[in-house]
């Protein structure tokens, strides 16, 4: 092998520090860097990649973690190595769109992981090269006599055992992460990581451990692992669709949440609930699930967002196109429930997602609803709302008014086609009827207590008053028949005289507690009825409540 130039030469000396700390801070997770890696390798042209992992303990208690990512593309001649590989946004791929990457800086990202050592072997054109890049990032560059198939990177970290199951994880994770749809297949070999030879116990009769732990790395083997990859698809969504528009591919569905999806040659470039990789568009899409794949795309140099440029443009045109079909889905799907009697909670929800965050949905033939009371019918004009079946919601369907079902789903996509919504119907109605059960205990009570008070000609009657916070007594009396609520409050005892009979509710509270201490307290349980019914009079009505006061005192 050929030793490399000297210090002075493009290779023989260091990476920027200040420049190399500014870049690998860029990236959110370290192993992030694995990705740039698969990047070049299907840049280069590989028809595979193989990322290998492998394990050399220490000692009892550390060990050296290997992470090799091999693919069999065009490899690099030494004129790539001296001038791109080891200079930082020096790029051969800038203005090829057949290339992901961009900027110059995926190999330098491995350092993100401040590996011990970083080992390259490639070649081109007849020639091999093998590159060490040591901890202090030197760098050094030997000749092969026989150039390989292909670029292999291995980068080799220094860990605790225990931490061993945890890269492992790490690593797979962040590989399904950017790679999951990689249009290359990326196989992962962890054997070697997940099910190790166990490492001996330190004895005084072992021999001390190399001084040169890379040593003892083996060359790499096939890989026996598993893929990765898998096609583009969207299995978190619901009323998913597929379009494909020339060489733009996109996935879109409703789900638990939206979520935004964004790839070049099935890497990943944005994954984010950041509406912002929307623009001005968030109106007709942030409600989605998508997964949109274009060549042309490409993400920021920070990573946070997607260049909003022509290629992003003509990627959102389709993207609004399958929006429109996801709600055509969910509409038929609808439907179809709505004619087979199937729930249609899950289809209303879908709609208030859509609904609700583009503030409007398309004014088509009555959108067919759940009523309380008979089947599910074309949203109306005018209805009334309710949560539950009541005696009060029964008697207004059959005085002719439309119920429905009160959820925030069935408010949102009213709101979204432009009704004005009522409020619950206790809040609106009431409907009094003669308590079918037998007199409360203290009605012989009240009258003996109207009796010895000299008003005899007072009758209270005990009714139930279907509503919410329904009065505690009126003066009209019960009908069966619904009645608004403001007409009941302008027939309050506090505002008439001379009224003969009063009708006492006895499912409101302070009745029921009245009851509750009438069993032991009869006339002092008769008193604090007769009391809120009195505090409703003026005139003659104080008069005989400070008669009735005075009956009650021993």
């Amino acid at each position: 092998m050929e030793a490399a130039p000297g210090p002075g030469s493009p290779t023989g000396g260091r990476i920027s520090d200040a420049a190399l700390e500014n870049l690998v801070r860029q990236f959110a997770r370290p192993l992030d860097c694995l990705r740039e890696l698969v990047q070049n390798s299907i840049d280069a042209g590989s028809p595979r990649i193989e990322v290998t992992l492998g394990w050399k303990p220490e000692d009892a208690t550390t060990g050296v973690l290997s992470i090799a990512v091999q693919d069999f593309g065009e490899g690099m001649d030494e004129h790539v190595i001296d001038h791109e590989l080891t200079r930082m946004f020096a790029s051969s791929k800038a203005g090829d769109e057949s290339k992901i990457g961009r900027f110059g800086i995926g190999f330098t990202s491995v350092f993100a992981i401040a590996p011990e050592l970083v080992h390259v072997v490639t070649g081109r054109h007849g020639a091999g090269w093998e590159l060490v890049f040591h901890a202090d990032r030197s760098i050094d560059k030997l000749a092969l006599d026989r150039p390989p198939k292909g670029t292999r990177v291995t980068l080799f970290k220094r860990i605790p055992t225990f931490r061993r199951g945890e890269w492992q994880r790490d690593i797979e994770d962040a590989l399904r992460f950017w790679c999951a749809h990689s249009q290359v297949p990326v196989r992962l070999d962890d054997g070697a990581l997940v099910d190790p030879e166990p490492p001996a116990a330190p004895s005084s009769a072992s021999p001390r451990p190399s001084a040169d732990p890379f040593a003892a790395f083996e060359a790499p083997v096939p890989v026996r692992g598993r893929t990765i990859t898998r096609a583009l698809d969207l299995p978190d969504a619901r009323f998913t669709v597929h379009r494909v528009e020339g060489e733009i591919e996109v996935w879109a569905g409703l789900g638990k949440s939206p979520v935004y999806r964004w790839y070049n040659g099935g890497l990943t470039l944005l994954s984010t609930t950041d509406p912002a990789c929307l623009g001005d568009h968030d109106q007709h899409l942030a409600h989605l699930r998508f997964k949109a794949q274009y060549r042309c795309l490409e993400h920021t140099l920070t990573r946070d967002n997607v260049i909003q440029d022509d290629a992003w443009q003509a990627v959102v045109t389709v993207l609004e196109r399958a929006a429109r079909d996801v709600l055509a889905k969910v509409l038929a799907a609808h439907q179809q429930a709505a004619n087979d009697g199937a729930p249609l909670g899950p289809t209303l929800a879908a709609l208030a997602t859509i609904g609700g965050h583009t503030g409007s949905l398309p004014r088509r033939p009555a959108l067919t609803v759940p009523r309380l009371h008979g089947p599910p019918i074309g949203l109306p004009d005018a209805f009334e709302l309710a949560t539950r079946p009541t005696p009060l919601t029964a008697a207004l369907h059959d005085a002719g008014h439309v119920v429905l079902h009160d959820t925030r789903e069935l408010r949102t996509v009213a709101r979204s086609l432009g009704h004005t919504l009522p409020a619950d119907v206790a809040d609106r109605w009431v409907l009094v009827e003669v308590d079918g059960i037998a007199a409360p205990v203290l009605d012989p009570a009240v009258r003996d207590l109207l009796e010895q008070a000299g008003v005899p000609s007072l009758t209270v009657r005990w009714c139930h008053i279907h509503g919410r916070e329904a009065p505690f007594a009126i003066a009209k009396p019960p009908t069966g028949r619904p009645m608004r609520r403001d007409q009941l409050q302008a027939s309050l005892l506090g505002r008439l005289l001379g009224v003969q009979s009063v009708w006492v509710n006895v499912a409101h509270p302070n009745v029921k507690l009245a009851t509750q201490v009438g069993r032991l307290r009869p006339r002092v349980a008769a008193f604090a009825v007769l009391q809120v019914v009195f505090a409703m009079w003026d005139g003659t009505g104080s008069r005989r409540f400070r008669a009735i006061c005075q009956a009650v005192k021993p």
